[in-house]
């Protein structure tokens, strides 16, 4: 998705995997690419994941996001309230997928208090970043 404004997202774009029943693999996360000058949003979710398998299939692996923006123009906005997510399928027979991988221009989308993106995170030039709390759950 390309915007050459500002992009809101306040609802849910979704690329996952297909999650299958019996001697099946789930499927690969897809891939997400936004590119735009400020991203806004309120409640927003974006998901790239893996899908799950009920017996004798392995979990598909998460896919990929990345939020490509105009760093100086952002951080003139507030933090954007948007979940991302990239995480892997499971499998109760065999193994899970792996964890897919999240890309940002730089940190400024992401608001500590509304953190709850699941996958492997790069940002450009990213060398600190501190939040209040952390939580990590079902690792």
């Amino acid at each position: 998705m390309e915007a050459t404004g500002r992009l809101t997202i306040d609802g849910t774009i979704t690329a996952n995997g297909g999650s299958v029943g019996h001697r099946a693999a789930g499927g690969s996360g897809g891939a997400v690419y936004l590119t735009c000058r400020e991203l806004a949003g309120t409640n927003g979710s974006i998901s790239a994941a893996g899908g799950s398998s009920s017996s004798i299939g392995g979990g598909g692996g998460g896919g990929r996001i990345a939020v490509s923006f105009n760093p100086a123009a952002q951080t003139l906005m507030p933090k954007p309230r948007i979940r991302f997510s990239a995480h892997r399928g499971t499998s109760e027979g065999y193994g899970d997928g792996d964890l897919g991988s999240l890309f940002f221009t730089d940190a400024s989308v992401l608001d500590p208090d509304f953190l709850t993106h699941n996958g492997v995170l790069f940002t450009a030039g990213l060398t600190t970043w501190t939040a209040d709390h952390l939580v990590f759950s079902n690792c």
